[in-house]
């Protein structure tokens, strides 16, 4: 797992680990990867609440390891993404 500032890179194993709901977000290491997954969870909650959607996913293979890893990248903040709030009017005086 690794991040930069609107990159997040996670193992394809774990990722189809985490949307098929067989891995909980308060466990604490991806068995034999060593990933600190609630940590990994926390960076994508993160970008959710900065407002950020993915843009762009891309599949980077090892061929000489147990995993390839999927990289998302996430666009810049939009308003249009955060919640929707109605602003009550001012109250006469």
């Amino acid at each position: 797992m690794s991040k930069q500032s609107n990159k997040i890179s996670v193992p394809s194993r774990w990722l189809l680990k985490a949307l098929s709901e067989r891995m909980q977000a308060d466990e604490q290491h991806e068995r034999g990867a060593g990933i600190p997954t609630l940590m990994t969870f926390d960076l994508f909650k993160t970008m959710i609440e900065q407002n950020r959607l993915p843009i762009q996913a891309t599949v980077i293979r090892h061929p000489d390891k147990d995993d390839d890893e999927i990289a998302f990248d996430f666009g810049e903040p939009d308003s249009a993404v955060g919640p929707f709030r109605i602003l009550s009017p001012p109250k006469p005086k």
